[in-house]
């Protein structure tokens, strides 16, 4: 029993938790209109201000082609350069909020992102790299938004992390798409998937995917 106990007290010091003052919460989501869901994260005292960090930097098509054809890119270089991204964002922007332009980051590196936010308790967004899912062709090709939620639920740093298809693809990446053999849109899912809002910590937002801005509903 005393083992537990200095092993719980280290746990609380190594996260900077206060075992008096921690309020539990834990995400909750529901449908609120036939087009969205309304996902909560976090506490409920407000934020006197969000500080947002917009990612400028170059999406390389061939990229996500890679992602797509199940051949990511995960070298050093584009690892070392998203780290850089996240570092730069909290030390000299102090953003509350990490937003990476659509089909910028692999599928593969979303567990890191994931400990990265939880454990500086910053949200981040970001668009997946083209995922291909299906066992015979033609295979359906997925883009995803993920966005990432900090929270805090009893004595554990956590994060939710939500992904929503992209539900209108642009007349270019349906060609990029539909062109190459063995490959699809994936219409019902598309047609299926149901927008978000999200209130983390007392303030609302959602998210759209570059060409979902040109939906007037």
């Amino acid at each position: 029993k005393i083992i537990i106990e200095k092993t719980f007290n280290d746990y609380l010091t190594f996260n900077k938790l206060d075992k008096e003052n921690y309020e539990k919460f834990f995400p909750t989501s529901q449908l609120f209109t036939e087009y969205g869901i309304k996902i909560s994260v976090g506490s409920s005292s407000k934020l006197d201000t969000l500080k947002v960090g917009i990612v400028n930097s170059k999406t390389i098509l061939n990229h996500s082609i890679s992602s797509m054809k199940d051949k990511p890119v995960l070298n050093y270089e584009r690892f070392d350069e998203i780290n850089h991204i996240l570092n730069q964002s909290l030390k000299r922007q102090k953003a509350d909020l990490i937003i990476f332009p659509e089909i910028s980051v692999p599928y593969q590196w979303l567990p890191h992102l994931t400990v990265f936010s939880k454990k500086n308790n910053v949200a981040i967004i970001c668009g997946l790299e083209h995922l291909a899912t299906g066992k015979k062709a033609p295979k359906e090709v997925l883009n995803y938004v993920a966005t990432i939620l900090p929270f805090k639920y009893k004595n554990y740093s956590n994060a939710l992390v939500d992904l929503r298809l992209k539900k209108d693809y642009s007349p270019d990446e349906i060609k990029e798409i539909e062109g190459r053999k063995n490959f699809k849109v994936p219409v019902a899912k598309m047609k299926s998937e149901k927008l978000r809002l999200y209130k983390w910590n007392s303030t609302s937002f959602s998210v759209f995917n570059c060409f979902e801005l040109a939906d007037i509903r």
